[in-house]
């Protein structure tokens, strides 16, 4: 997998002005959908499709859960980490009006309402 270097990147992408760094989940999947080299920093080459939200379990995946406030590893390269909920794409299967979510201050795994609004982390590759 292949994170997105700014955690909190705000430009628009696929007519998704993103503000403050959080979206719902819809514009969440469309926002990572369509962001591409030349928006928040990426000089890949990428195209839109190249990049989407993470699983609940790659997400997950960044988490140390021997910190706190952020729950990365110590040294992590990531910038404009917030201290909040990030969006995964993986629905709650026993709330299908719910996606699941991870905490950075301290690791938590929990679903909410797809209409709330969390931060975005796109990945490429994976899944």
């Amino acid at each position: 997998l292949v994170w997105l270097q700014n955690a909190n990147c705000t430009e628009a992408a696929g007519g998704v002005t993103k503000g403050f760094g959080y979206l719902t989940w819809g514009n969440a999947l469309i926002w990572s959908n369509n962001l591409a080299s030349g928006k928040c920093g990426l000089t890949d080459g990428s195209a839109a499709g190249h990049w989407r939200l993470p699983t609940r379990r790659e997400l997950q995946t960044l988490v140390d859960t021997s910190r706190y406030s952020p729950v990365l590893p110590a040294g992590h390269p990531f910038s404009s980490l917030q201290a909040g909920y990030y969006w995964s794409a993986t629905t709650n299967e026993g709330r299908k009006t719910d996606a699941w979510f991870v905490s950075m201050v301290d690791g938590t795994v929990d679903s909410g309402g797809k209409t709330d609004s969390y931060y975005v982390w796109p990945v490429s590759g994976g899944q």
